[in-house]
């Protein structure tokens, strides 16, 4: 199969960096960025909140999509991939799907084992391409066939909006009236398995945060108040401990 006759794919540039690498200042450009997540944890930001990217976890970035990078003030590793495309079709954004993951790992090792100082060879480089390409199928394939949230999930995000750091996984299987074993078990297939409850409900609260902190006129206080946080400090060293620094720091950053 000629894949490139279908989805014809360029590599504009591949290369691996740190923590210390992240490009912080938002930005965007007019090709495909596939950013891989090596090792540790590492913060994607775009016009629709943050985003974690823990080890082995991609976003794939649109062109004239702005985004900007974030350490979480450990240690970390990945791995960006830059590629033009021709027709490429609606794409969807995602961190996780089962066969995305493995083109994924395939694209992880083929670059594991490239030199880092040298252009990839041209057998190396077309595999690249070809499950590139692959990826992009199953991503443009899998939202032409998306369905809509599901009930189930909407009404997750509607009580822990309300709820804010009040919530955690009890009091949603409450809400549900499930045991807490049923409660999780039934979300995992709603959500396709792709996260799980204490991850989806962290998420979520840190969305609320960054749009509390870019877009609000309220000062801290008030929003550790508002999301439900017995105290500021609770609510700074939460947002802290997942974006990599504090909530005034970030405001400071991103406040338009």
């Amino acid at each position: 199969m000629n894949t490139s006759a279908i989805f014809p794919i360029k590599l504009l540039y591949w290369g691996a960096g740190t923590e210390n690498s992240l490009d912080e200042e938002p930005h965007l450009h007019s090709f495909f960025q596939l950013e891989i997540c090596r090792t540790g944890r590492i913060i994607g930001i775009s016009e629709k909140g943050a985003m974690a990217l823990e080890a082995g976890e991609f976003w794939l970035i649109s062109p004239e999509m702005p985004h900007s990078f974030r350490s979480c003030g450990t240690s970390a590793s990945y791995y960006s991939v830059k590629f033009q495309v021709e027709n490429p079709g609606r794409i969807t954004v995602r961190t996780k799907h089962p066969v995305a993951d493995y083109h994924i790992t395939a694209i992880v090792r083929l670059l594991d084992s490239a030199d880092r100082n040298a252009q990839l060879d041209p057998v190396t480089e077309t595999v690249l391409n070809q499950h590139l390409w692959c990826l992009l199928a199953t991503l443009n394939a899998d939202t032409e066939d998306e369905k809509p949230e599901s009930p189930f999930l909407l009404r997750q995000k509607e009580f822990i909006s309300h709820q804010g750091a009040a919530a955690n996984v009890m009091r949603l299987a409450e809400e549900e009236k499930m045991s807490l074993s049923r409660f999780k078990k039934h979300f995992r297939r709603e959500s396709g398995g792709r996260t799980d409850i204490k991850r989806f409900i962290d998420e979520l609260l840190i969305q609320y945060a960054v749009g509390h902190l870019i877009y609000s006129s309220s000062n801290l206080t008030e929003i550790a108040r508002m999301m439900k946080f017995p105290t500021l400090y609770a609510f700074s060293r939460f947002f802290k401990s997942r974006m990599g620094i504090s909530p005034l720091e970030y405001r400071n950053r991103h406040r338009r």
